[in-house]
């Protein structure tokens, strides 16, 4: 435990471990002070138990330090902690998870429209996130300032900030990832219970569990406030008026030690084996992180493979970012921060916990220096063209080689053998192919699955190009194909007739793989209703909103200038356009 500690403190590891060279390793203190963050909390699960939980740095600049009893919000972590509570109803029988949620709303009702007429709103649904209904998250109250009763959030009335929490697309379509969802099962589990949320999830949750420092309390009250964190924004700077109140409870409000949600984990951990059932019997347990159709548990997001599968969530509020992650067999970690840049501080603190305790999973990639059949280095400086408007510059600076992605600061490659290179700062490989002159012609890059081609080009080209995006920029029009290669695309992914011809080789290779979901997906959409031009982005691609007949997107589509599609991508929005 003291060298896994020692770890955190004095070596954090990179994203990648370049195999035979010392590892760039940083200390927590300058991590924390690269990325302004002020204070940390800890607490890694070993075998099922806590193996050890510790602050770093402080509360505040000046203030006491970060000890494992300080309390940080717990952002959207509340969601699974929330789901926990909600699912002692089920499993009692006062809830059932397939049911019309309005079968239990009683003080307020979801308003009926034409998708909730098509399909009903299930709790299940609400908390897999598939039930169609409208807000991604919160944005929080300033200290001081009126807040919002849960009705008046759910009907979007002041002073909420918030729209009127609505279903508006067709439930049981995909993922969206819906904190509204949340507020709606909150106002189910407060008129079936006919308590208060926060008092019931105490009750069910925290207290059987022994989360003694944790509470639903928004604001914190004056008994715990002294123990809290202070909130800092990206650039290090205090959030004005101190932490940002959050009275939409269920998704977003608990305040909690990152002690006491290893408790929480370790407590779903215990009930999956049949070892507790002080909250969820083991039936249960297991229904909350079995993957439904799309994917997602039940308030929790579930990956791995047997017999490596693991529980996670992550949450982001002003000012605090937080993670948690478990595997089912006993391992796992939890990281609470006060600073804006926390996502940060947490990935590399996570790879080398991962890395001590040899998870499969989290780790840092390991990779190789080899010169063997590689070109000469200067033979690939020199630009390349990954779409219509993107590029990619690579420059040779003494020994070493860098590049450089249009907008985004260069980072040096290192080559790993038969004209692969790879970036030792993110995990990014780079094969680069050659003509039979010697010239190169171009290189795939690949990076989490995901691989993009550039094609080699020469200094005319690249000024072209950027002139062309500058005018693009400076004067937004969507281009004359974009919308008809948009509604030609859907309609190939619905009937699973795609031109693949027409498609850039990125795009192709996502196509391929997803074309079974997709082509699901669209038809459940129904028809497009509406297309709408939005702007250009920052890459030149096309954005629109597109309105289905049950649900609503947002679009970005590239061109290739000959009648196909360069680059493509889409989201499902969390307000119906049209």
């Amino acid at each position: 435990m003291a060298a896994q500690v020692s770890h955190v403190q004095n070596a954090l590891l990179p994203a990648v471990i370049v195999d035979g060279q010392p590892t760039q390793t940083s200390t927590l203190v300058d991590r924390m002070r690269e990325l302004h963050v002020s204070g940390v909390s800890i607490a890694v699960i070993r075998n099922g138990k806590l193996d050890w939980a510790r602050g770093f740095g402080v509360t505040r600049r000046g203030g006491s330090a970060v000890i494992p009893a300080t309390l940080f919000e717990a952002c959207s972590i509340s969601k699974p902690v929330s789901a926990m509570a909600m699912l002692t109803l089920v499993q009692r029988g006062k809830l059932d998870l397939d049911a019309d949620v309005n079968t239990y709303l009683t003080r307020w009702k979801l308003p009926s429209n034409e998708f909730t007429r098509k399909a009903r709103v299930t709790l299940r649904e609400l908390l897999n996130h598939t039930g169609g209904v409208s807000i991604a998250g919160f944005p929080g109250y300033v200290s001081g300032s009126p807040l919002p009763t849960l009705a008046q959030m759910l009907d979007g009335e002041q002073p909420a900030n918030t729209p009127p929490i609505r279903v508006d697309m067709m439930p049981g379509i995909a993922i969206r990832y819906s904190g509204g969802g949340f507020l709606v099962a909150q106002q189910m589990t407060e008129d079936v219970t006919r308590r208060p949320f926060a008092q019931f999830v105490r009750d069910t949750v925290l207290r059987p569990i022994g989360m003694t420092s944790s509470a639903y309390e928004q604001p914190l009250s004056s008994a715990r406030a002294p123990r809290a964190a202070v909130a800092y924004d990206i650039r290090g700077a205090e959030i004005a008026g101190g932490a940002q109140i959050y009275p939409e409870l269920a998704p977003a409000g608990l305040w909690t030690t990152a002690t006491d949600l290893a408790r929480w984990a370790m407590e779903l951990q215990q009930a999956l084996s049949g070892r507790s059932d002080r909250v969820l019997s083991k039936a249960m347990a297991k229904a909350m992180v079995s993957p439904g159709v799309f994917g997602w548990g039940l308030g929790i997001s579930v990956g791995g493979r047997p017999p490596h599968r693991y529980f996670t969530h992550d949450g982001v509020n002003n000012g605090f970012r937080t993670f948690l992650l478990a595997y089912e067999e006993g391992d796992g970690i939890v990281v609470l921060a006060n600073g804006g840049n926390g996502e940060f501080l947490r990935s590399a603190i996570v790879r080398t916990v991962a890395h001590d305790y040899g998870w499969p999973d989290f780790q840092p990639a390991v990779r190789h220096i080899s010169h063997n059949d590689m070109h000469d280095p200067s033979s690939i400086e020199g630009f390349y063209q990954l779409n219509r408007y993107t590029t990619m510059t690579i420059t040779q600076d003494g020994s070493k080689l860098y590049v450089q992605r249009s907008g985004q600061q260069r980072v040096e490659i290192l080559p790993e053998g038969r004209d692969r290179y790879f970036c030792p700062v993110v995990d990014v490989e780079f094969a680069f192919e050659f003509a039979e002159d010697g010239k190169v012609r171009g290189f795939t890059s690949l990076q989490n699955g995901h691989s993009e081609y550039a094609k080699a080009i020469d200094g005319t080209r690249m000024q072209l190009i950027t002139e062309s995006l500058g005018r693009r920029q400076k004067d937004p029009a969507a281009d004359p194909e974009s919308e008809s290669l948009l509604r030609r695309y859907v309609e190939q992914l619905r009937s699973s007739s795609v031109n693949y011809g027409k498609l850039s080789v990125p795009v192709a290779q996502m196509t391929r793989r997803r074309q079974a979901e997709f082509s699901e997906l669209f038809n459940r959409l129904g028809d497009i209703r509406a297309v709408t031009f939005t702007g250009v982005t920052p890459e030149g691609e096309d954005m629109f909103d597109v309105r289905f007949d049950n649900g609503s997107m947002r679009w970005s589509m590239l061109p290739d200038g000959n009648g196909g599609i360069d680059d493509v991508g889409f989201t499902f929005l969390m307000k119906a356009v049209g």
